[in-house]
């Protein structure tokens, strides 16, 4: 079964409506004011992944897993979500592999849209540490390997690419006078 899509799937359902929106986001807060998780839930809101937005299956991801106790305790007050979602702990325990598989991606795209300094010359460097992360992955998550591998491939390709390039050539010798300046 499609994990991550039903996980989208159930975070729309939730943010379907501005009443959902803000019944969950009152179940949060009056659960932390309250005791009612064993630890302080985070009270932003759930997000969906957007395929123009880079990292946006990595938010969504991480904040369901953030706010799983709070998404159960909604949707066994809403039974119409009750009945087309359910997600298990097991399945939770499946998103946690993938957020692993996602995070080295994540803060590299951060990394790489920084918005003050140049860093198309740190894009091959950063791309190795994403493939290097993922290779040790390998071991930890046999489960996700293929996945895993095609990411790697997919970087690889690009690497080459990027490689051949002028403007490439032209960014590193850009960031060598830099920083020797």
């Amino acid at each position: 079964s499609d994990i991550v899509g039903r996980c989208h799937s159930l975070v729309n359902a939730i943010c379907s409506s501005g009443s959902h929106c803000e019944a969950f986001h009152k179940l949060v807060t009056e659960g932390n004011e309250k005791g009612f998780w064993q630890v302080q839930l985070p009270t932003h809101k759930l997000s969906c992944d957007c395929e123009t937005h880079w990292s946006s299956s990595h938010s969504m991801i991480e904040w369901f897993v953030e706010l799983f106790l709070a998404i159960q305790a909604f949707i066994m007050h809403n039974l119409e979500i009750t009945a087309h979602h359910h997600i298990s702990e097991q399945d939770v325990s499946v998103l946690c592999d993938i957020l692993q598989v996602l995070e080295s991606p994540h803060h590299a795209q951060e990394l790489l849209s920084g918005e003050k300094t140049p860093t198309l010359s740190q894009a091959i460097p950063t791309y190795e540490d994403v493939i290097d992360y993922w290779k040790e992955l390998h071991t930890t998550i046999p489960e996700l390997e293929y996945y895993i591998n095609v990411g790697i491939t997919k970087l690889e390709e690009y690497m080459c690419y990027a490689q051949k390039t002028q403007i490439y050539t032209h960014a590193m010798g850009m960031h060598n006078l830099i920083s020797f300046i």
